[in-house]
């Protein structure tokens, strides 16, 4: 029904979207969510407007009709961070957003489940956004001494979050 671009101009960067995800039944709108490494597009009164180095994760929304990007933000920290899954969860709403990171200064928030990297080469992350873009709601790691990544995600019928991915950690918790 329609086609668009959502990235960085003038050749500055290179990146991928890896997931997209429709709000409510008929798909009001699209979420999408990747990694870009240079000038992918922040938009103001969003999380982060900054790029924080290596590859950040990128969470962005567009309107229905894919003509106007409403907000689009980074989360990231200064190693390599990539967005792989992403889902809306039902009213009240927000994001659920899954990947990895290789970041040890990934954001967290507190009482979160891992507030500290886990080592090794990447970490699986898990984080929450506001359905406006401007509120990082929880953040954490999830992740052993050696490898790890969030690769899809998905809710039940309670809103409960479900992550898969892998693990070549034998301590993953």
């Amino acid at each position: 029904m329609w086609s668009t671009f959502v990235g960085g101009t003038g050749g500055m960067g290179s990146g991928n979207i890896n997931d997209i995800t429709l709000e409510g039944m008929m798909g009001t709108e699209v979420y999408g969510t990747g990694y870009y490494n240079a000038s992918f597009p922040t938009t103001p009164g969003s999380y982060d407007q900054t790029f924080n180095g290596g590859d950040d994760v990128y969470v962005f929304k567009l309107n229905a009709t894919g003509t106007a990007l409403l907000w689009s933000t980074y989360v990231g920290g200064p190693g390599n961070e990539y967005g792989l899954g992403i889902i809306v969860k039902p009213p009240p709403g927000q994001l659920y957003i899954t990947g990895y990171t290789t970041s040890a200064a990934f954001p967290t928030t507190p009482g979160v489940f891992g507030p500290v990297y886990g080592g090794g080469v990447s970490d699986a992350i898990y984080f929450g956004l506001s359905l406006t873009g401007d509120v990082l709601l929880a953040s954490t790691f999830i992740g052993g001494s050696a490898e790890e990544r969030g690769n899809e995600i998905h809710i039940d019928g309670a809103g409960i979050p479900y992550i898969t991915g892998y693990t070549s950690s034998p301590n993953f918790p």
